[in-house]
């Protein structure tokens, strides 16, 4: 009698619907698993109107051109001397409206680099246009002297050259300021003596 009760109790357990399903789907992809894979697959080009579902992984991006980059401050500015030297009325309206542009934008990005870059990196700005340009010793030599690490040396160069604060001389051999870099200099107010060229 006991054991009729606890096989009963089980009984009563195994036929719950959850335990039902459960098995019943279990049973249906194990039978059915070639199958199921095939739909997988016809499934992956499954295409419906203008939606298609792909499911292969995407190829990175294509790169964009420089055509579809913006226009840089000095670009905006030299096509506005072009506009000038035509002489039509028109056209100067535009170059004037081409150089208030430029002049705004250079404006925004000098105040956000002005939050953006650190103390030591505007010193270090600073201390290449005043010294006119220093080579990779004289470089390593300076942040030696601050006791700036390399690594911190490198990302402060780094953020300089990524915002085109600074170049490389035509020889190749000195770091210098750009133009864009002294101007930003000037805004900042961190304009020391015009260096002495050798």
């Amino acid at each position: 009698m006991l054991d009729f009760e606890r096989f009963y109790s089980l009984l009563q357990i195994l036929l719950t619907w959850p335990v039902l399903t459960f098995s019943f789907a279990l049973f249906f992809c194990l039978r059915f698993r070639t199958e199921i894979g095939n739909a997988i697959e016809r499934f992956k080009g499954f295409r419906f109107r203008d939606t298609a579902a792909d499911f292969e992984p995407q190829s990175a991006p294509p790169a964009v051109s420089r055509d579809h980059e913006p226009m840089t401050e000095e670009e905006i500015l030299e096509a506005a001397d072009e506009l000038l030297k035509a002489g039509d009325p028109q056209q100067t309206d535009i170059a004037g409206w081409m150089k208030q542009v430029a002049e705004e934008r250079q404006f925004w990005e000098f105040m956000y680099l002005d939050f953006f870059l650190i103390p030591v990196t505007k010193q270090t700005l600073n201390w290449l246009y005043s010294t006119n340009g220093a080579s990779t010793q004289e470089i390593t030599h300076y942040f030696d002297l601050w006791k700036i690490l390399p690594d911190q040396g490198t990302a402060i160069l780094g953020a300089l050259r990524h915002h085109s604060l600074l170049t490389v001389d035509s020889e190749g051999k000195k770091m210098i300021v750009s133009l864009k870099g002294i101007q930003y200099l000037k805004h900042i107010h961190a304009l020391p003596e015009p260096p002495v060229h050798q």
